[in-house]
């Protein structure tokens, strides 16, 4: 007799993640009202709060945050690929858990006081 078992299909590749491209978020409380998960290029954050948000899972290339708050927020597996912070406060963010690949990020004027850089090439 034979037996045939029929196993569901799981794609080798993750859903494409949304995508949002040369976009302006200005003076929005991302603790309230939550940033989509997606992949944001060359996009704008200006006065944005985003304190203890989950970021996990997200791509930022070539985008800018101005003023913003992002302490404690957690980076797992986020992709910062040429992110520029300006004048932003990171308190407590872990860089060492986001993705190492393509990592490039320059901070200007920004508080990075009790930051996890460990394991990330300087």
């Amino acid at each position: 007799m034979l037996t045939q078992m029929i196993l569901p299909f799981t794609h080798p590749f993750p859903m494409a993640l949304p995508y949002f491209e040369e976009q302006t978020f200005v003076k929005r409380d991302f603790t309230q009202e939550a940033l989509e998960l997606g992949r944001y290029d060359r996009c704008v954050f200006t006065e944005c709060e985003f304190s203890g948000v989950d970021l996990s899972d997200f791509s930022f290339s070539e985008c800018e945050f101005e003023q913003c708050n992002l302490s404690l927020v957690v980076v797992e597996e986020c992709s910062f690929r040429e992110v520029d912070f300006r004048e932003c406060k990171l308190l407590g963010v872990q860089w060492d858990t986001c993705r190492k690949f393509g990592l490039a990020m320059r901070f200007d004027r920004c508080n990075l006081a009790e930051t996890v850089w460990a394991d990330l090439p300087l």
